[in-house]
């Protein structure tokens, strides 16, 4: 096999397993396509390492984002509260940014765990 050749098939088992399509099945399709059942597990495995690696990365940077949001989001809004209680006025409750930023930090971390 050329390394051309096993390139695809490694191209092959990254897109299929990033449609969630079993691994078990990508490697028989690998196989179906000509390749040994042990190249075919090999290459479904390290890919779906390489993969989890990234979703995890991406769940992670999702978590910290949410979470920078969310923090910033209450400091603002407590900021805006304490100068108007002391100078007088109005405050802002940035409810958006709470709201949205605890959303992302729970799915980012709902992602993280589940590419364990």
């Amino acid at each position: 096999m050329t390394k051309e050749e096993a390139l695809g098939f490694y191209r092959y088992a990254a897109g299929e397993l990033a449609r969630n399509k079993p691994p078990v099945l990508v490697e028989k399709l690998l196989v179906s396509q000509g390749t040994s059942p042990e190249f075919a597990h090999r290459a479904v495995t390290e890919t779906n390492k390489a993969l989890k690696k990234v979703r995890r990365e991406k769940a992670k940077k999702r978590m910290i984002r949410g979470l920078l949001l969310t923090v910033g989001g209450i400091i603002v809004t407590v900021l805006t509260y304490m100068f108007a209680s002391q100078l007088g006025g109005t405050y802002f409750i940035f409810y958006g940014a709470i709201i949205f930023g605890f959303i992302d930090f729970i799915v980012g971390l709902v992602g993280w765990i589940a590419d364990r």
